[in-house]
């Protein structure tokens, strides 16, 4: 073999010599560009095609270098190893530096007058290149670190710079992917919009750490609410949460429409609080803060609350609150009544309703000194209140004694004089009222009256609703007013007579307002005291009772009150004989009508059943009964228990005749049936009496 080589080589040695050089200085260039190229594409193999950027290489023959700034240290070794492995390669060094690590891993996103500026950590140039083009944002110093946590950190990064959008100013930053965001929210809008992505919408794998973004500043700030019977409505702006869930508490009302905004003057706290409270003393009303003033105007839900609002507005201001309009209205008062009374040793006493402080006030100076005020303020008075107030009072000064006041729709004066002249000078004063004096009710006495002792009144309730009002009462216009509280089933027993004490006409109204929350009883005022005994049908017919007797002048505690149980039938003695002599001849009878009307006929013992019992049964005749003293025994209790009965029908009849009670007809339900029943079971006889009640079917 070696000779074979020899007989060419040696010949051709300078031939080859030269034509190797010449071959050397073609080729290397070439050789360079083959292994880079293949050693890129390797590299690019395993980091993907923009994963390598960072990698610089170059070759000396076959003979290369590869350097350049890395995050990665795994995939800098790969990549070695896959460039040595390239045919050709006949060494290769490597100036690969590995990142820096840093534990969290950290970015900035800073935005402050409309830059977004960015600096910390990226895995590659790649991911900050991408991250900057995507953002706009200006590079103050993103470095490639080691240690980026898994996960999309490109996309991380854009979510977090993507929150400044929202911001007048602030900052994002990550801790690996723990997510802060602060700063100065754009608008109303966008601090929504923020706070909800950032409660909500974070990217996989991106946790919420903190979000401190302050509300945007509002120049006008404002804050209403609007309250009526159907619960409060708030809008306009609060600085904090806190002060949100405080007017949730306050008012009840839903908080949608209040948004959170910074800009809150330095009074708006205390103005808010303070209107809420004044708000709170209103049944209807509305509250606004506007300009840094308070605007609060509506209803009073009560007397008290009246007095309480106007206290709170006079008095007790908070320091820097600007009450600029406050207009609460006294709750509307039905029927509206007013008077001052003028005793014998010429002191008078006001007493009633009253528009408004002003009003009150002008009335106490009218009345003087010594006047008593029993005054409460109270909305619906007369258009001409003022002046007939006034007008009356003066009227009322010319007279010993006497009343002046404003019941149902009328004014009216009624007294005594001292003599002629000073009936004639209190008429006169009346042409200072805005009431035409024709249209007063005068009534003034020619001579002094002789008063009534004892002062006796009384109403009785029955159980068909009638009232049966008798006694004193010192004026017409006392008795319309009374008249008017009973309501249409009424009987007027009732005489003017002077003396009734101070208070009787709001005594008198009171009393029949407890009545009429009684199945039965009687109110009035005694020789000792005003009383009320009756038979309640709940515990909350006796709470409504004694509500109505708080109204009253006279305190509570100073009346008489008694309430009974449920109603007993009254039971009467048996006969000592096993069975009572039979009363053949006498009979009753009470007819119910399907219209309601009742019809009683025959016979009962006296005067007194027999109205008693057309009183009960709601007959408005009872002259075809005819008084027989021979009545049955029991014949009371069982003919008031029989007409209790046959009110619990729709129609039908109960009777007696031939020694036999008896109770037929129809009834609306098994319920009533069986309550008519249980008032015939209850009496001593009750199991000898013929019934037959039948249920109403309809057709």
């Amino acid at each position: 073999m070696g000779s074979v080589i020899s007989k060419w080589v040696f010949p051709g040695i300078v031939t080859v010599i030269v034509g190797t050089f010449a071959a050397l200085f073609f080729t290397q260039s070439s050789i360079e560009d083959d292994l880079t190229q293949k050693s890129m594409a390797a590299i690019a193999e395993i980091a993907g095609p923009n994963g390598g950027d960072w990698a610089q290489i170059s070759f000396d023959a076959r003979d290369g270098n590869i350097s350049g700034l890395t995050t990665n240290e795994n995939t800098a070794r790969e990549i070695i190893q896959k460039v040595s492995a390239i045919p050709g390669v006949r060494s290769l060094s490597s100036d690969i530096e590995i990142a820096p690590t840093i534990s969290p891993y950290p970015f900035s996103a800073v935005l402050n007058e409309g830059i977004i500026s960015l600096s910390g950590g990226v895995p590659s140039a790649f991911v900050r290149d991408a991250l900057l083009e995507q953002t706009g944002a200006k590079d103050v110093g993103l470095d490639l670190i080691s240690g980026v946590p898994d996960g999309d950190w490109l996309a991380a990064t854009t979510f977090a710079v993507s929150q400044l959008d929202g911001l007048e100013s602030g900052q994002a930053t990550l801790a690996d992917l723990s997510l802060s965001v602060t700063g100065l929210a754009k608008s109303v809008d966008s601090y929504k919009q923020i706070t909800s992505t950032l409660e909500a919408d974070l990217p996989d794998g991106l946790t919420l750490a903190t979000a401190a973004i302050s509300p945007a500043m509002v120049e006008n700030y404002t804050f209403y609410a609007s309250k009526n019977n159907d619960g409060t409505i708030v809008s306009g702006f609060v600085p904090d949460e806190a002060t949100r869930s405080k007017v949730a508490e306050l008012t009840g009302a839903s908080t949608q429409n209040l948004n959170l905004a910074s800009g809150a003057p330095q009074n708006f706290i205390p103005s808010l609080n303070f209107g809420l409270e004044l708000l709170g003393n209103t049944n209807i009303g509305e509250m606004a803060f506007v300009n840094s003033e308070l605007t609060i105007k509506g209803t009073a839900a009560s007397a008290e609350k009246f007095e309480m609002a106007n206290s709170l507005a006079s008095s007790t201001i908070p320091m820097g609150v600007e009450l600029k309009v406050f207009s609460i209205d006294p709750q509307i008062t039905s029927p509206y009544f007013w008077f001052v009374q003028k005793s014998d040793d010429g002191i008078l006493s006001v007493n009633g309703n009253v528009p408004n402080q002003t009003t009150r006030a002008a009335i106490m100076r009218r009345a003087g000194e010594n006047a008593v005020d029993r005054m409460q303020i109270a909305g619906g008075a007369p258009e001409t209140f003022y002046a007939d107030a006034l007008a009356g009072i003066s009227s009322l000064s010319n007279l010993d004694s006497g009343r002046s006041g404003f019941a149902g729709s009328t004014w009216y004066l009624t007294g005594q004089p001292g003599s002629e002249q000073a009936a004639m000078d209190a008429q006169s004063a009346l042409l200072g009222a805005r009431t035409n004096v024709e249209q007063w009710r005068v009534s003034i006495a020619d001579a002094p009256p002789v008063p009534v002792v004892p002062y006796i009144w009384s109403a009785d309730r029955f159980s068909n609703g009638t009232i049966f009002l008798n006694g004193n009462v010192p004026d017409e216009e006392t008795k319309t007013a009374i008249l008017q509280q009973a309501g249409t089933s009424v009987v007027d027993n009732m005489k003017i007579s002077f003396g009734a004490p101070d208070n009787f006409l709001e005594d008198s109204l009171s009393a029949i307002s407890a009545l009429e929350e009684l199945q039965v009883g009687r109110a009035g005022l005694s020789a000792s005291s005003w009383f009320l005994f009756g038979q309640p049908e709940d515990d909350q017919a006796v709470e409504n009772a004694n509500d109505a007797l708080a109204a009253a002048s006279t305190p509570a505690n100073e009346w008489r009150v008694e309430f009974a149980d449920i109603p007993q039938p009254e039971v009467e003695p048996e006969p000592v004989q096993e069975e009572a002599e039979a009363v053949a001849d006498f009979t009753f009878s009470a007819i119910l009508e399907a219209s309601g009307e009742v019809q009683l006929s025959g016979q009962v013992p006296n005067e007194r059943l027999a109205t008693y019992l057309g009183l009960i049964s709601g007959a408005t005749d009872v002259g075809d009964l005819a008084i027989n003293e021979d009545a049955p025994d029991n014949f009371s209790t069982n003919s008031r228990a029989g007409i209790r009965a046959l009110r619990r029908l729709n129609e039908g009849e109960f009777s007696y005749g031939s020694n036999i009670w008896s109770l037929s007809g129809q009834i609306a339900s098994d319920e009533l049936r069986e309550k008519a029943l249980a008032i015939i079971a209850s009496l001593v006889d009750g199991d000898s009496w013929e019934t037959d009640i039948s249920l109403i079917t309809s057709a």
